[in-house]
């Protein structure tokens, strides 16, 4: 496994707290099954594609609590490396900077944490997980241990 050349040498923790910071995601966020152990999700052989809505364009400011921002300064101040929108269904803006492109691989963390919890609240209610508060060995017993 390799790490970056600006990754400090003395211990991984350090280069990884420094993943959030903007230069290091940019980098590596699109490469960390280069850096860690990862696995690999098979993609649908039907994915699903939205149609594409009519375009639209971003706003130039917007008002948080009272305060009006310019986006552009708050996409770069949030280190956001890709935006889409979809909007009844259909795909309204789609811009993707430093990464490539849609299909360029990145890691997903907190996107995957709302799927992950989106499908656990369908298998509560259609009632394949019986309740939040089982152990997950009670669905994956491989895990025990």
């Amino acid at each position: 496994m390799s790490t970056p050349a600006d990754a400090p040498a003395s211990d991984g923790r350090d280069f990884v707290g420094s993943l959030f910071t903007g230069v290091h995601q940019r980098q590596n966020f699109g490469r960390i099954h280069e850096l860690f152990p990862t696995s690999a999700l098979l993609a649908s052989t039907q994915p699903h594609r939205f149609d594409q809505g009519q375009p639209l364009e971003l706003p130039t400011q917007f008002d948080d609590a009272g305060s009006i921002e310019n986006v552009e300064d708050f996409l770069e101040a949030t280190n956001t490396t890709a935006l889409v929108v979809i909007h009844d269904g259909k795909l309204r803006f789609e811009r993707y900077d430093s990464t490539g492109s849609a299909d360029t691989r990145w890691l997903s963390m907190s996107v995957a944490k709302s799927f992950v919890s989106t499908l656990v609240g369908m298998a509560v209610e259609d009632g394949s997980i019986r309740s939040i508060e089982d152990p997950i060995d009670t669905y994956a017993p491989e895990v025990i241990g």
